[in-house]
């Protein structure tokens, strides 16, 4: 893997990588300024490949992963980077099963409010 040297953009010193062991980027590297506890710089280390481009891979024929933003194949099923599944299909089944239990909670919630209502309506009649 190619590593670029990155200089810290508040103090100017060589930054260090590091690698995550917690969190979304666990096992990723990044570079972190020696003086982090006084400038709090950061940064993402640039992902280099060390694969070949494919014979068949033709510029525009990619599409931006809509989780990560990340450009992609436009066969690819699941993203390459983020590893999410960007099936057009599996993504409108996911959509839909979401919106469908969205308002599940919806009418049970509307359902709750209609009782207590009519609770109330006949406590203060009586």
């Amino acid at each position: 893997m190619n590593k670029i040297e990155q200089k810290c953009p508040v103090c100017n010193l060589p930054m260090l990588i590091k690698t995550s062991v917690s969190g979304d980027g666990k096992g990723k590297q990044f570079y972190v300024c020696p003086n982090y506890k006084t400038c709090g710089q950061a940064i993402p280390l640039p992902e280099f490949s060390d694969d070949p481009v494919p014979v068949n891979s033709v510029q525009g024929e990619t599409k931006k992963c809509p989780y990560c933003a990340e450009m992609v194949s436009i066969d690819a099923k699941v993203c390459r980077y983020c590893q999410r599944n960007i099936d057009p299909a599996v993504m409108q089944a996911e959509n839909t099963k979401q919106v469908a239990n969205a308002m599940s909670s919806l009418g049970c919630s509307l359902f709750l409010i209609g009782i207590c209502i009519l609770f109330a309506f006949f406590y203060f009649i009586s």
